[in-house]
């Protein structure tokens, strides 16, 4: 539709603007044309406007289809997690980001050239954390690891058309913006505005990969987004979330542990009391090609295993305020909450 009023446009602006000059205007003679040449000249302007308008739009959602909208961030706010209703990348556009995926280059003899343990290697390599789930970081380290693949003559970059993706990731870090100013406000942070993309990574899990250990992304408040690049079953081992259990923190990474661990049971006919522990459903994150998923960042939540016989690649970007930025706790505290998530879940 689009397409059809900037034609239509187009041809008239080139129409009026030939068709309609007065040339035959002299002392003794007014041209008839003249009221007629201002009333087209006005849609002249106006149509150029609009049409150079629509094509800014078309411009900035070149990547993306739809929006923020409020009901994304009313879920957040009550739920601490939501899918983005209306926002998610078209189908370009996760073609394009599934071609950063690295790990599909193989050698000849079938091993994967990132799952080298070359020890001269693994500083430009993805991270395997925990077995069969790779991180690879969009910064530098991607670059470096494009460079040697290049150098080693497994990949050939005068065919490498994987920098639209920075594009992608630009319309996407703008439509999030405003999203992720309202949940700073939100949680009292009075310059809601001072936050930093944290993150930004190609996580992959290979078939066959382990369940990840229970953790949280920071302890303060924060952002994760999960954009898949495939369609997410449960079987490819969706992102596993401990409803609420993002209140384990409060806003500035303190924990809540007697509010939120324990509860206590009083018998109405005794005063006699008893103590048992919270538990949080586990959610389960399963996503359709180009959705948007995104939690708070305290939420304690794991990977679960790939048990299908396909890779599960998503785009991981994280956003955190300034004065608390990530992970927010030690060695020590990350193994607590790791046990801690194990016992939580239902």
């Amino acid at each position: 539709m689009n397409r059809i009023f900037r034609h239509y446009i187009k041809r008239h602006v080139r129409k009026y603007s030939s068709s309609n000059s007065c040339n035959n205007i002299n002392n003794n003679h007014k041209c008839n044309n003249t009221i007629k040449y201002k009333q087209y000249g006005i849609i002249s302007a106006t149509a150029a406007f609009v049409y150079s308008f629509t094509s800014s739009l078309e411009d900035q959602n070149r990547y993306t289809i739809g929006n923020i909208i409020n009901e994304d961030i009313e879920d957040m706010f009550q739920h601490g997690f939501t899918r983005l209703k209306d926002l998610k990348l078209n189908k370009s556009s996760t073609k394009i980001c599934n071609n950063i995926n690295l790990l599909k280059i193989t050698n000849p003899d079938g091993k994967s050239i990132s799952k080298n343990n070359d020890n001269n290697k693994s500083k430009t390599a993805p991270v395997e954390v925990t077995k069969g789930r790779f991180h690879l970081w969009l910064n530098t380290s991607y670059n470096q690891f494009l460079t040697r693949l290049t150098n080693e003559g497994h990949y050939n970059k005068n065919n490498n058309k994987s920098n639209a993706w920075k594009y992608i990731i630009h319309e996407i870090d703008r439509k999030l913006n405003p999203f992720v100013k309202e949940y700073f406000h939100h949680h009292g942070f009075v310059n809601s505005d001072q936050y930093v993309m944290t993150q930004l990574q190609l996580l992959i899990s290979d078939p066959a990969s382990e369940d990840q250990f229970f953790h949280v992304d920071n302890t303060a408040c924060g952002l994760t987004f999960v954009i898949a690049l495939d369609d997410i079953e449960m079987a490819k081992g969706p992102t596993e979330l401990l409803y609420k259990s993002y209140l384990l923190h409060n806003s500035t990474g303190q924990f809540n542990f007697s509010k939120n661990i324990f509860i206590n049971n009083k018998k109405k006919s005794t005063n006699d009391s008893s103590t048992k522990m919270v538990t949080y459903t586990p959610i389960h994150a399963t996503l359709k090609e180009g959705e948007i998923f995104v939690f708070d960042s305290r939420t304690l939540h794991r990977g679960l295993g790939n048990i299908s016989k396909e890779q599960r690649p998503v785009i991981i970007i994280r956003y955190d305020h300034v004065k608390y930025l990530p992970p927010g706790s030690g060695i020590l505290w990350t193994m607590f909450l790791k046990r801690l998530g194990k016992y939580l879940r239902t």
